[in-house]
């Protein structure tokens, strides 16, 4: 769930498609051979902010612009995995 919450989050706040490589459209893909992930004590994803090979994301994500939207996809993504969990005030 995590993952699904930070994926829409990320993609809301910044406009940019999912991933369509892996995870059979769904820009998610589990992962076992990340030990940061696999042996954290806490609900953790890394997230791909943007493909460097695409010459329009590159420049995206040089922009201080575009990294603040990112931020705030993150931020977004981290609150509503915190409601979800029932750490809402």
């Amino acid at each position: 769930r995590l993952a699904t919450m930070a994926r829409d989050q990320f993609a809301r706040a910044t406009g940019l498609p999912r991933s369509t490589y892996l995870g059979g459209g769904t820009g998610i893909t589990p992962r076992r051979d990340i030990a940061g992930l696999n042996l954290s004590r806490v609900p953790a994803v890394m997230l791909e902010a943007g493909n460097m090979r695409n010459r329009t994301e590159a420049a995206l994500l040089r922009s201080p612009a575009f990294q603040k939207k990112e931020a705030a996809g993150l931020a977004a993504a981290a609150e509503a995995a915190r409601q979800f969990e029932g750490g809402a005030a």
